[in-house]
Parts: C-alpha cells; structure tokens; sequence
C-alpha cells in the first residue's frame, strides 16, 4: 500500500500537467476516479489506440478509474456532488473562471464537502493577459479541518523549478546581470567523434580532472580557468575549447577517463538506447508490466520511493468509463437507476 492508501482523488483534468499530477497520486496509492466528457477526455483521440488506448493517455493516466459523466445535465452534476461529497481531493484544469461557470467551482464544491482540497491548475494563473490562454503542454488539510484550495500554474511551476541557476542574474535588484554575457549561450553538450556527451567542471578538482583528461593539463593553471569565478566569466572560451578537445575523443574512450578524473559527465541517450542502458537497468527505472490485452507495457518507474509504503503502478490507464457501475454502486445508486443511466449516458 503506497502512502496515499485510503485518500480519494476526483480528477477533472485534461491533456498532460493535471492528469500526470493525479497518475502520480494514484501511484503512492489514492483511489483517483478521472471524470470524463461523454465522449472522453481529448488526449484519448490524439494518436492511434493499442487494445483502444494510446501511450500517451496511458501514460498519463495508468493506475486510474474512469466514469463518464455529462456536466451539463443536472443528473451528471449530481453524480459529481455526490462523489465529491465523499473525495478527498477534487483537480480541475479549466480555463479560469469555467468552473464557476460550469456550476463546479471551489466554492460550490466547498459547500457539499468542506475538508475538501480543491486544486486548480492552469496555464500561466488566473489573473493577467495570459489568464485565458489554453497552455498543452497535496494532500493538506488544515488544523481547522477545513480544506484549502490550491491554485498552480504551468508558468510559476517552470519558473520555480529553474528559477535557482537559470535565473541567478536577476535574483539581487542591484546587482542584475544578464548571464549569458558571463556564461555564453553554449550548453555543456559536446559531439565526440560518434556521439553527443554532456561534462561539466564546477569545482578546483573537477577542471584539474578534466584538464587531465583531455590531455591538456597546460589549462590547470590558466589564469582565465584557475578559479571557479575565472571559469565562469570564461565561460564562453573555457567550453569552446572543451568542446574542440572532446571532439577528438570516441565517446565511450573520452566518458571513462573523465570518469576515472571524478568529473560530473555522461552520454546522451536517444529514445531508443533508454531501455538498454546501464544505469537504467541498475536502477530498474523503466517497469516492464504485461496487460491484458496490451502485452508488455514500459512505464518509469514512480520516481518516489518510499521505504515502508512503496509506490506502485496498480492498473493500466481505464478504458472511457470503464468503472462507471462501480463508481455509481459507490454512492448508492440502485439498479436500476444504473441500468438506465448507463443506456441514457447523455443524461449522466
């Protein structure tokens, strides 16, 4: 059991950031019920279907339950209520403002359950020029017992997460600086002689190695290099002449001496060397899983490892509605309140 076991999670979400947000919950082991338009969720018709599911939507929502529902209809509506009334958690990435609009917003939903967390997720936030742009691409509840609702952006995501190097230029007001002038606009991807390698030398230690490495150890003491405040405003220079040195280095011969000198390096993989590489295999990064009706199915490994209550990938990605009678048993409908929903899918 993952450590989510026994938290319930209404996905609302479409396309890829929402959904791989509730597939990571559903992993660390939350019942996430993935509420779909009647004729299912867009990335379901985006590329061709293997046993009538495509890798992409696989990919986003393994380990999920599907219902159908038509929000549009009071019934559907009161199908979403009363499952919201008994959910943990409620994910929705509309455009700002369509919730409320669509009767479904944060506070109508806080009304039928008010420990609920509702989380909103959108392109670039709900306020500003780009509020109403389509972008494509948690679990807190307060001493209070209250729940809270959670806004996050695409845009503040990224910032956030390259905001600490990416952007050390203009962290302090007096001292701003364009980086690129310091560090060029050269990545640390160099071509040796029969692939691409990326290396890097931050520390004293780490240029000494890769001076040594290249053969060049008359770069160990020039004074441009010799200081990591030298390096980078070298930048440019000190990565065009690494760069012309590992040119002449077969890959694998230029990986393992830089290895050997203790300098941070490593191929770069195509999609395809992914499966057979070393190091992935050592970490059983990629599950290999057989499926009914899917064969062999390769999904990374939940990234989250946790000791006592391991994450795990616990079903395929649902089929549109799959687990509708379940779902609707779940909140006490009859029979035939399910038979007749389930022919009149229009009005659920």
């Amino acid at each position: 059991m993952g450590p989510l076991n026994g938290v319930k999670v209404l996905d609302l979400t479409g396309m890829v950031s929402g959904p791989v947000g509730a597939m990571m919950l559903a992993d660390q082991g939350a019942e996430v019920i993935k509420v779909e338009p009647i004729t299912g969720e867009l990335v379901r018709h985006m590329a061709a279907p293997h046993n009538g599911i495509n890798p992409v939507f696989f990919s986003c929502n393994r380990g999920k339950k599907s219902i159908a529902l038509n929000l549009k209809s009071e019934e559907g509506k009161e199908i979403l209520f009363k499952l919201a009334a008994e959910a943990d958690v409620f994910m929705q990435n509309f455009r700002p403002g369509a919730v409320d609009r669509m009767g479904i917003g944060e506070k109508t939903i806080r009304e039928i359950n008010k420990k609920i967390i509702y989380v909103s997720i959108s392109g670039f936030g709900n306020k500003g020029p780009y509020a109403n742009s389509r972008v494509y691409d948690l679990s807190l509840i307060e001493k209070n017992g209250k729940g809270q609702h959670i806004e996050l952006s695409m845009l503040d995501s990224m910032l956030s997460f390259f905001w600490p190097e990416g952007m050390a230029g203009i962290v302090y007001a007096k001292n701003e600086i364009d980086v690129r002038k310091l560090q060029g606009t050269q990545d640390l991807i160099y071509k040796a002689k029969d692939r691409y390698i990326t290396a890097g030398a931050v520390s004293d230690a780490e240029w000494e190695g890769m001076c040594k490495a290249l053969n060049r150890e008359d770069l160990i003491n020039d004074e441009r290099f010799a200081t990591p405040s030298g390096r980078v405003s070298n930048a440019q220079v000190r990565k065009e002449i690494t760069g012309e040195e590992i040119s002449k280095w077969n890959g694998d011969e230029i990986l393992a001496r830089l290895q050997k000198e203790g300098v941070p390096s490593a191929p770069l993989l195509d999609r395809m060397e992914l499966l057979g590489n070393e190091q992935i295999m050592s970490n059983d990064s990629i599950l290999r899983t057989n499926y009914e009706g899917f064969g062999e199915v390769r999904q990374a490994k939940p990234a989250a490892r946790f000791s006592e209550t391991p994450s795990e990938i616990s079903r395929p990605a649902p089929k549109l509605g799959e687990h509708t009678l379940e779902i609707l048993s779940s909140i006490e409908y009859s029979d035939e309140d399910k038979k007749r929903l389930i022919k009149e899918p229009r009005k659920r």
